[in-house]
């Protein structure tokens, strides 16, 4: 299915680009690049969990695999300090793994902030999965997001996605194209090569390894997948885990894993979407887990103001 915002020519665009990574499958000739984009570097900002108090500065641990970083702090050997209103330089590169997103940073970007490192390439934890926390998001320039505007309208958007690259290559649109950031040749090249003894069961498993790892976050959206991007919360139970929020199941809930405290459930909307009301059921008969009182924040990123504040009467 598609999404609201997806237009005929997004979805013609992306057809012809699935036409043409099957052919070179077929063939075992690289995939096309715009389908492998990886920008050489992106900035990013520290967007802080609002349930959570801190100073204002914050040290992100660098590990220097991510694949071998789950359980081994003694990996993380560098620190990097990331004071508020400041941003981190990492390459395009990500690896997502059980405990959530990370982007490499290479020697010359690690040095920016220990000066000489041991480290060849390092790895910072982006964002967990549905863990909440502190998390960084990809930013521009103001600078640089100015000039684009003025060229190609306020409604600009930086291009620094594999998802838009693909768009601007194969959709067809009036008008200049929106410049791409300078990518990664060698991440890029990594991406696109296709083993010569690809065969056609490499292609079932592939189907199966997608159909098990990729969609399933928009499915437990449920009947708000439409104007929700995705839901995040503070901490959730094996057995009531965050799609108990949506699946319509009166029967079913969300259940926090924590002590006793602030708990959040932060919904990240759709563009263009205008929230009216808010319903949030709660159980009355548990002791356990019943709120005292519900406070509702709205913005953009960490910008968040408080918008209602709601005592549950017992």
């Amino acid at each position: 299915m598609s999404s609201p915002a997806e237009t005929p020519h997004q979805l013609l665009g992306r057809i012809r680009c699935l036409a043409e990574c099957v052919g070179c499958f077929g063939r075992a000739r690289p995939l096309p690049a715009a389908l492998c984009y990886v920008p050489r570097r992106v900035r990013y900002k520290l967007c802080r969990d609002p349930a959570a108090a801190g100073s204002g500065r914050s040290l992100l641990s660098v590990s220097e695999s991510p694949a071998r970083a789950r359980g081994c702090k003694k990996l993380a050997k560098v620190a990097v300090e990331l004071r508020k209103g400041t941003c981190v330089r990492a390459t395009g590169e990500e690896y997502c793994n059980s405990q959530g997103l990370w982007v490499k940073l290479c020697q010359e970007q690690l040095e920016e902030y220990k000066g000489s490192c041991e480290l060849e390439e390092g790895w910072i934890l982006v964002c967990k999965h549905a863990e909440g926390g502190d998390r960084l998001v990809p930013v521009e320039s103001t600078d640089r997001i100015q000039r684009q505007q003025q060229l190609f309208g306020v409604d600009y958007k930086p291009v620094i996605r594999w998802e838009q690259v693909v768009d601007l290559t194969y959709s067809l649109r009036l008008g200049v194209k929106p410049k791409t950031m300078e990518q990664d040749e060698a991440a890029v090249q990594k991406l696109r090569f296709v083993p010569p003894t690809w065969s056609y069961e490499c292609d079932e498993d592939l189907v199966h390894f997608l159909y098990d790892h990729l969609g399933k976050e928009d499915e437990n959206l449920g009947s708000v997948k439409q104007y929700v991007e995705s839901i995040d919360v503070s901490s959730y139970t094996e057995d009531f885990n965050v799609s108990c929020l949506t699946d319509g199941n009166a029967d079913t809930y969300w259940e926090s894993d924590g002590s006793q405290g602030q708990h959040w459930v932060r919904l990240t909307m759709k563009k263009g979407t205008i929230v009216k009301k808010l319903l949030l059921t709660v159980d009355t008969t548990d002791e356990n887990f019943m709120p005292k009182r519900i406070a509702v924040y709205g913005g953009e990123g960490d910008s968040l103001k408080k918008l209602s504040d709601v005592g549950i009467d017992e």
